[in-house]
């Protein structure tokens, strides 16, 4: 239960401040990440995870996992820069490579929600030229949010591009984000015919 394994966190924070030369040192390390990381305790598992001197290919990929999902609770709490660092944290073990694509999708989220659109670009590109990356949930929605990046920096040709392919790609039938990448496309095509007429009467 929780409270039990609060009560074995507390023994080992105990043994790790009275002991803190001991050898058993990193097991005890070792004990709360699997205690932080059952009880979804992000942070503290990944503190605990860098106390540790040298972490072998297990912890390594603990370590992946964890930075991994504390970057996404960072990001839903919009907390953005944040879940960047960690995102970037977790890309320091790449061993599960979905995880790799998945930290390159979530910082693009996170630059595009931080007005950080020419970064957020190259990552969403990234995350679709990857190998394997139409299996992903996430696959054709960066080709949405890519139209959505070109458009805030008004180069509507790219935006329009990208949303043509999102509706390509879309098999979910009429959704409302389809309609709003199909409105987009239309505000751009009148963009440029009213730019068209503008030149026309000068």
């Amino acid at each position: 239960t929780l409270d039990r394994s609060s009560a074995a966190s507390d023994v080992y924070k105990r043994q790790i401040n009275t002991y803190p030369n001991s050898t058993k040192l990193n097991d005890a390390y070792e004990f709360l990440v699997a205690v932080y990381f059952t009880t979804k305790n992000y942070k503290a598992a990944l503190e605990s995870l860098e106390n540790i001197k040298k972490l072998d290919p297990q912890l390594q990929e603990a370590y992946q996992k964890i930075a991994h999902y504390r970057g996404v609770e960072l990001f839903n709490n919009q907390n953005y820069a944040s879940a960047i660092v960690h995102f970037d944290k977790s890309d320091k073990y790449p061993i599960l490579g979905d995880l790799k694509i998945k930290n390159t999708f979530w910082k693009a989220e996170a630059n595009y929600r931080l007005d950080a659109y020419s970064d957020a670009i190259a990552l969403y590109k990234k995350v679709i030229y990857e190998p394997n990356a139409i299996s992903y949930s996430f696959y054709n929605e960066a080709h949405y949010n890519l139209g959505y990046s070109y458009f805030k920096l008004k180069e509507y040709d790219n935006a329009q591009s990208w949303f043509r392919k999102y509706i390509q790609n879309d098999k979910t039938g009429k959704s409302k984000t389809k309609n709003d990448a199909l409105n987009r496309i239309g505000a751009v095509s009148y963009t440029h015919l009213r730019a068209h007429e503008t030149r026309g009467n000068l």
